[in-house]
């Protein structure tokens, strides 16, 4: 049954394409087309074909992050890893300009393209920096003693301590 509903989604995507596809010709300056274009090629794993479409888009708006960011993905399942970390990079630094959403998922991203590069002090950095990004979302819903359950390092902090240590690396802006 998995390749029934597998072969129904690759029709589905296949139909989604053309239709991005004819809005494109019909509009060669709409960005948003040439990224679902993009984007659809990617989900059917059609990569090579989906890196041209990503570049159009990032042309005609060089400010999308997600462009950037997808295009590091194709260039990834590609093994073209130093393009990917790259793009991966520049997704980041907009995402940050932008008010830092999804951040983890691009580190991580960018991290396991330094990984298969062979470059892992980098891999390290950016798998902490997405480690640390997810704790921070969690961290609000975790009680003391689940946070020093996963962190037995911090057993012997103070709670007070614990707590504006955490706000000073996670929160700095909280009082």
């Amino acid at each position: 049954i998995t390749g029934v509903i597998g072969g129904y989604k690759d029709k589905t995507h296949e139909k989604a394409l053309e239709h991005f596809e004819a809005a494109v010709k019909l509009e060669p300056a709409f960005e948003p087309g040439y990224a679902e274009v993009a984007e659809e090629l990617l989900t059917l794993k059609r990569y090579s074909e989906a890196i041209p479409f990503y570049d159009k888009a990032i042309e005609l708006n060089p400010k999308n992050p997600s462009a950037y960011s997808d295009r590091g993905l194709a260039k990834s399942y590609l093994a073209s890893y130093y393009d990917a970390t790259s793009d991966f990079s520049q997704a980041i630094e907009l995402k940050k300009s932008q008010g830092g959403t999804f951040l983890e998922n691009t580190y991580e991203n960018r991290a396991s393209a330094y990984e298969k590069a062979g470059n892992y002090d980098s891999a390290i950095e950016d798998y902490s920096r997405a480690i640390g990004l997810k704790f921070a979302q969690q961290v609000f819903l975790m009680s003391i003693a689940q946070i020093r359950a996963m962190y037995p390092e911090l057993r012997d902090i103070s709670e007070p301590d614990l707590l504006e240590g955490l706000r000073q690396k996670y929160f700095p802006n909280m009082s």
